[in-house]
């Protein structure tokens, strides 16, 4: 007969099962094993209440993720669930989630030039293409794409929690994103002025081999040549690749161009070439998740290589995707100081944000810039110069007119050749916009395909296909500015 808290031996159990002896009853013991404790779990505490709030860092494309939302909200049970998602964002996902072929059903937008033109000039494109990549790095994941939410959703149904929506609308971002690096940012030249942001200090460690990957003689020559060229230009690829436990990275990255080459040209994709790039992009989609989730600045939007000036477009994507967010997500957590327990669903990269940002949350100076965050053109976008555009729309259409009018022939000629090359120009810009957005969707669809030959021949379903099973969930919109009584 053992002590309190002594493993009873006689019994020989799987690892991590024992029976113990507590308060002189026999326990069964059950250790979790390392695969299932979450990864990216932060427990803070609500300020006002003292209400456990767990935030999980996610990956957008990702089955663990997933997994780690269910289990947390399931076994918490928390009165709110908070997630990265404004309304339009979260119909949108649960629309794609009905959907047997999300890829398929969103390139059918694009599915020839007259309906991708046609998708351009609605103002359509961020939409289109975001749900086209979100499809094709599923389907090569294996995953549908915001599978966590779906997860969040789902639980929070089971548990009879509200789902909170903590994000800003998709619309405000690019709007905010599009006005500073189009018009310019008093802030950011306040900033470099000041010599406060002018470089960043995240690139290649001192001593990294950044050399491109070797060719190798077993491969096609072209191959090789396109994966040098890509791994010259992102010479962490395959240090990244290395860490995250990918075997032969190299190989890996031929065979993805090969996939891309295929569904170009209107060829099947083979199913042994998508495993093995699966096998590889599921490490690094982990491995990245984690990284982000404990700060490292390699993975955050807009960072620059160490000894490398910062630009208008890095500072206004880190300013208006991540740092400004950050805020949105971490008032959205604090929002309601009557429940007693609340999970979130982030992106891995806003809790270490979150986190920083925790203890102000209730400022003045905070709901302040939660207030102006939360449209979509920002107070340090600088105004646009209507003065100078008038004045050289008049001059050139005046310059012009006199030539046509009075002008020698060949001054005609040549007013008129650069008024063609203009307009040619532009609509070559078209044409080239438009036939990529094409050549995006038959991509999608052609590893949408071979992911479904892939679930096939391994007999099995898509997990994360959940036609109907949305009904009955509570949902609130935390993502509104603070009144003046607030």
């Amino acid at each position: 007969m053992g002590v309190d808290g002594d493993a009873i031996d006689p019994i020989d159990f799987p690892p991590g099962i024992s029976l113990e002896r507590t308060h002189g009853i026999n326990v069964l013991r059950v250790r979790d094993h390392p695969l299932d404790v979450p990864k990216c779990l932060k427990t803070l505490s609500h300020p006002a209440s003292g209400a456990d709030v767990r935030v999980i860092g996610s990956a957008h494309v990702s089955a663990d993720s997933a997994r780690e939302v269910r289990r947390v909200i399931t076994e918490n049970k928390p009165d709110l669930v908070v997630i990265e998602l404004d309304g339009d964002r979260l119909k949108a996902l649960l629309r794609s989630a009905s959907e047997e072929r999300p890829a398929a059903h969103a390139a059918r937008r694009v599915a020839t030039p007259r309906e991708a033109l046609r998708t351009m000039m609605a103002g359509e494109i961020p939409l289109v293409v975001g749900s086209l990549g979100y499809a094709v790095v599923g389907a090569v994941l294996d995953c549908r794409p915001g599978a966590e939410f779906i997860a969040a959703v789902e639980s929070a149904r089971d548990v009879g929690a509200t789902v909170v929506l903590g994000d800003r609308s998709q619309k405000a971002t690019i709007g905010r994103l599009y006005a500073r690096v189009r018009r310019g940012s008093t802030e950011f030249d306040r900033l470099v002025s000041s010599k406060e942001t002018v470089y960043e200090t995240n690139g290649p460690e001192a001593g990294e081999d950044e050399s491109p990957l070797s060719p190798s003689s077993s491969l096609d020559a072209r191959q090789t040549r396109r994966a040098n060229v890509i791994a010259a230009k992102l010479p962490q690829v395959a240090r990244i690749m290395e860490k995250a436990g990918c075997k032969n990275s190299e190989a890996v990255v031929k065979t993805s161009l090969e996939v891309l080459d295929s569904a170009l040209k209107g060829m099947p994709i083979r199913v042994d070439d998508l495993l093995k790039v699966r096998k590889c992009a599921k490490r690094v989609v982990e491995f990245v998740r984690v990284e982000s989730f404990n700060g490292n600045p390699m993975f955050t939007p807009g960072s620059q290589k160490g000894g490398q000036k910062e630009s208008i477009m890095d500072w206004a994507t880190k300013q208006t995707v991540v740092r400004e967010r950050d805020l949105i997500l971490a008032t959205a957590l604090q929002r309601d100081p009557t429940v007693q327990s609340i999970v979130g669903v982030v992106g891995a990269g806003h809790v270490e944000g979150i986190s920083k940002l925790w203890d102000e949350i209730e400022s003045s100076d905070s709901k302040k810039k939660f207030n102006e965050y939360l449209n979509e053109w920002p107070e340090d976008a600088k105004p646009m110069d209507y003065t100078n555009r008038i004045i050289t729309s008049v001059i050139g259409a005046a310059a012009l007119t006199t030539i046509v009018r009075r002008g020698s022939p060949r001054s005609v000629k040549l007013a008129g050749a650069f008024v063609g090359t203009v307009l040619t120009v532009g609509a070559v810009g078209t044409y080239i916009g438009v036939s990529g957005l094409v050549a995006l969707g038959r991509v999608a669809v052609a590893i949408e395909d071979a992911s479904i030959r892939a679930a096939e021949l391994g007999n099995r379903e898509d997990s994360a296909h959940a036609p109907g099973a949305f009904r009955n969930i509570i949902v609130r919109d935390a993502a509104v500015p603070f009144n003046k009584n607030q």
